[in-house]
């Protein structure tokens, strides 16, 4: 009888713990909106040095960034280390960023992976110097980001961009 028990204890556990690892969509989108919460906080804050270590946390090594096609219907993709340098490359030329807001629409979850789409939103001013008057500048985009469980952790593996659009002083700018 004992043996039973610690065999019925033992399965109760395992399909418990099953049903523990086992995320709903909800549930995935509650996370993966915790790291993009993150990222943009990061973002706002001109933190390079903290945004490339949690990206490096979150993200596969091979992790990709892809562009809207062109007019051509050509893509661009940057690796995680061309991403950062050229967020680096940006920042000195940034006084304030006053929006940084990333929002997953949705989320669908097959097999250990994560597809959200996600609204994104950046607004900030230039610094202005003896030649250039600050300016105004405010990109929306739209991109699906497919997310990789590894572990118990999900690691960002490719983020597309689909849509893109930007001003500058509220007038319409070329974006790609």
């Amino acid at each position: 009888m004992k043996t039973a028990k610690s065999i019925l204890a033992i399965y109760l556990a395992i399909a418990t713990s099953s049903a523990f690892a086992i995320q709903s969509p909800a549930q995935v989108k509650v996370t993966l909106q915790s790291i993009y919460a993150k990222m943009d906080n990061l973002a706002s804050k001109k933190d390079i040095k903290g945004l490339r270590l949690l990206l490096s946390q979150v993200s596969t090594s091979d992790c990709s960034f892809i562009s809207k096609p062109d007019g051509s219907g050509k893509t661009q993709a940057k690796t995680r280390e061309d991403a950062m340098q050229s967020m680096e490359g940006v920042m000195p030329s940034i006084d304030v960023v006053y929006e940084c807001s990333s929002k997953i629409d949705h989320v669908v979850v097959k097999k250990g992976v994560a597809v959200a789409t996600v609204n994104s939103v950046v607004a900030m001013t230039t610094k202005s110097d003896k030649t250039n008057p600050p300016h105004k500048f405010v990109q929306k985009s739209k991109s699906e980001d497919t997310w990789v469980k590894v572990g118990s952790a999900w690691k960002l593996k490719v983020s597309k961009t689909l849509t893109e659009t930007a001003t500058q002083d509220g007038k319409s700018i070329p974006t790609g």
